[in-house]
Protein backbone atom coordinates (compact mmCIF):
# COMPACT_ATOMS: atom_id res chain seq x y z
CA UNK A 1 0.00 0.00 0.00
CA UNK A 2 3.09 2.06 0.41
CA UNK A 3 2.73 2.86 -3.44
CA UNK A 4 -1.01 4.57 -2.99
CA UNK A 5 0.08 6.70 -0.54
CA UNK A 6 3.46 7.45 -0.55
CA UNK A 7 2.78 11.37 -1.53
CA UNK A 8 1.03 13.80 0.33
CA UNK A 9 -1.61 16.45 -0.64
CA UNK A 10 0.50 19.69 -1.04
CA UNK A 11 -1.01 23.11 -0.72
CA UNK A 12 -0.53 25.14 -3.82
CA UNK A 13 2.52 27.29 -2.84
CA UNK A 14 4.16 23.49 -1.74
CA UNK A 15 3.50 22.35 -5.04
CA UNK A 16 5.30 24.44 -6.72
CA UNK A 17 8.82 24.60 -4.78
CA UNK A 18 8.06 20.63 -5.10
CA UNK A 19 8.33 20.19 -8.97
CA UNK A 20 12.16 19.14 -8.71
CA UNK A 21 11.59 16.57 -6.45
CA UNK A 22 9.17 14.89 -8.80
CA UNK A 23 12.14 14.98 -11.31
CA UNK A 24 14.04 13.39 -8.78
CA UNK A 25 11.43 10.71 -8.37
CA UNK A 26 11.18 10.42 -11.81
CA UNK A 27 14.90 9.73 -11.99
CA UNK A 28 14.72 7.26 -9.55
CA UNK A 29 12.01 5.43 -12.12
CA UNK A 30 13.94 5.04 -14.45
CA UNK A 31 16.96 3.83 -12.42
CA UNK A 32 14.55 1.15 -11.67
CA UNK A 33 13.84 0.25 -14.98
CA UNK A 34 16.92 0.64 -16.28
CA UNK A 35 17.98 -2.09 -13.64
CA UNK A 36 14.67 -4.49 -14.49
CA UNK A 37 16.10 -4.53 -18.10
CA UNK A 38 19.61 -5.40 -17.00
CA UNK A 39 17.97 -8.14 -15.09
CA UNK A 40 15.98 -9.44 -17.93
CA UNK A 41 18.69 -9.27 -20.29
CA UNK A 42 21.11 -11.51 -17.79
CA UNK A 43 18.50 -13.91 -17.35
CA UNK A 44 17.86 -13.99 -21.16
CA UNK A 45 21.52 -15.28 -21.28
CA UNK A 46 21.12 -17.19 -18.52
CA UNK A 47 18.33 -19.19 -20.72
CA UNK A 48 20.68 -18.96 -24.26
CA UNK A 49 23.56 -20.43 -22.31
CA UNK A 50 21.26 -23.36 -20.96
CA UNK A 51 19.58 -24.00 -24.48
CA UNK A 52 23.03 -23.68 -26.14
CA UNK A 53 23.84 -26.65 -24.20
CA UNK A 54 21.11 -28.69 -25.07
CA UNK A 55 22.18 -28.32 -28.61
CA UNK A 56 26.25 -29.00 -28.35
CA UNK A 57 24.33 -32.38 -26.41
CA UNK A 58 23.08 -33.34 -29.26
CA UNK A 59 25.70 -32.66 -31.42
CA UNK A 60 27.98 -34.87 -28.97
CA UNK A 61 25.51 -37.54 -29.65
CA UNK A 62 25.37 -37.25 -32.90
CA UNK A 63 29.70 -37.11 -33.27
CA UNK A 64 29.67 -39.72 -30.04
CA UNK A 65 31.57 -37.63 -27.78
CA UNK A 66 31.99 -37.59 -24.21
CA UNK A 67 29.63 -34.68 -22.20
CA UNK A 68 32.11 -33.90 -20.38
CA UNK A 69 31.62 -29.87 -19.77
CA UNK A 70 27.81 -30.00 -20.42
CA UNK A 71 26.87 -29.83 -16.60
CA UNK A 72 29.02 -26.66 -16.20
CA UNK A 73 26.60 -24.92 -19.15
CA UNK A 74 23.57 -26.38 -17.07
CA UNK A 75 24.77 -24.77 -14.10
CA UNK A 76 26.36 -21.53 -16.02
CA UNK A 77 22.40 -20.82 -17.24
CA UNK A 78 20.92 -21.52 -14.34
CA UNK A 79 23.19 -19.01 -11.79
CA UNK A 80 22.73 -16.77 -14.66
CA UNK A 81 18.71 -16.99 -14.15
CA UNK A 82 19.30 -17.06 -11.05
CA UNK A 83 21.78 -13.56 -10.49
CA UNK A 84 19.01 -12.35 -12.95
CA UNK A 85 16.14 -12.44 -10.36
CA UNK A 86 18.34 -11.13 -7.93
CA UNK A 87 19.11 -8.22 -9.41
CA UNK A 88 15.52 -7.95 -9.90
CA UNK A 89 14.60 -8.57 -5.94
CA UNK A 90 17.28 -6.15 -5.27
CA UNK A 91 16.03 -3.39 -8.03
CA UNK A 92 12.86 -3.28 -6.08
CA UNK A 93 14.25 -3.51 -2.41
CA UNK A 94 16.50 0.02 -3.43
CA UNK A 95 14.03 1.74 -5.19
CA UNK A 96 11.74 1.36 -2.33
CA UNK A 97 14.75 2.81 -0.45
CA UNK A 98 15.65 5.53 -2.34
CA UNK A 99 11.83 6.41 -2.68
CA UNK A 100 11.56 6.83 1.00
CA UNK A 101 14.28 8.97 1.29
CA UNK A 102 13.90 10.99 -1.56
CA UNK A 103 10.28 11.50 0.31
CA UNK A 104 11.63 12.11 3.56
CA UNK A 105 14.64 14.65 1.75
CA UNK A 106 16.94 12.45 3.20
CA UNK A 107 18.54 10.97 -0.10
CA UNK A 108 22.26 10.34 -0.03
CA UNK A 109 23.92 8.10 -3.44
CA UNK A 110 25.02 4.83 -2.83
CA UNK A 111 27.36 3.18 -4.63
CA UNK A 112 26.84 -0.30 -2.53
CA UNK A 113 24.77 -1.98 -5.07
CA UNK A 114 26.45 -0.88 -7.98
CA UNK A 115 29.94 -2.20 -6.80
CA UNK A 116 28.04 -5.35 -5.90
CA UNK A 117 26.81 -5.81 -9.12
CA UNK A 118 30.25 -4.93 -11.02
CA UNK A 119 32.06 -7.38 -9.12
CA UNK A 120 29.42 -10.43 -9.35
CA UNK A 121 29.14 -9.53 -13.19
CA UNK A 122 32.88 -9.49 -13.87
CA UNK A 123 32.85 -12.58 -12.31
CA UNK A 124 30.21 -14.24 -14.33
CA UNK A 125 31.76 -12.94 -17.40
CA UNK A 126 34.92 -14.45 -16.44
CA UNK A 127 33.26 -17.65 -15.99
CA UNK A 128 31.19 -17.76 -19.29
CA UNK A 129 34.77 -16.67 -20.93
CA UNK A 130 36.18 -19.99 -19.16
CA UNK A 131 33.49 -22.12 -20.45
CA UNK A 132 33.52 -21.20 -23.68
CA UNK A 133 37.52 -21.32 -24.29
CA UNK A 134 37.24 -24.92 -22.20
CA UNK A 135 34.98 -25.84 -26.00
CA UNK A 136 37.47 -24.41 -28.04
Amino acid sequence: MYFLRRHKKLEETQSESHVGDRRVHLANERTFLAWIRTAIAIMAFGFIVEKFSFFLKLEMIRKNYEKAGLESAYLLGFVLIGFGCLIGLLAIVHYIINEKDIENNRFKPSILLDLLFGVILIALILAVVVFFWRWM
